[in-house]
């Protein structure tokens, strides 16, 4: 299953969504880290032509930036309901409302990104 992993536009940090594309690939998962600070677009495209339909975003700095819940619904749009979207990293939190609203599931640490690609896997063999 192809897992690609980014951070919206805004985020440049980029340790979190290693970790999360190490973790996934150790899992067996086909994931390719996309780099920080990507526009929906770009993550949009990605997606597809990946033919994923898991992606994983991490939200760490800076935690108040209005643009994310943009970014987070212009990317849900383009990539429609039939994709899983998973958020995690520290500053994800603040955005839970929107993280709601799109439909997407929030990542509360490493264990909890393990457990959610094995359900994802499992439900979709």
């Amino acid at each position: 299953c192809a897992l690609p992993i980014s951070t919206p536009a805004g985020q440049w940090h980029e340790l979190g969504a290693l970790v999360a594309t190490a973790t996934a690939a150790a899992q067996g998962w086909h994931a390719t880290y996309l780099g920080p600070n990507l526009p929906a677009d770009d993550i949009a495209a990605a997606v597809t032509q990946t033919r994923a339909n898991v992606f994983a975003l991490s939200i760490v700095y800076p935690g108040d930036d209005p643009n994310v819940g943009h970014e987070l619904r212009k990317l849900r749009r383009a990539l429609g309901d039939a994709a899983t979207i998973l958020v995690g990293g520290r500053a994800a939190g603040n955005y839970q409302r929107v993280i709601e609203e799109i439909g997407a599931t929030r990542i509360q640490d490493i264990v909890h990104l393990r457990l959610e690609l094995d359900s994802l896997r499992t439900n979709r063999s």
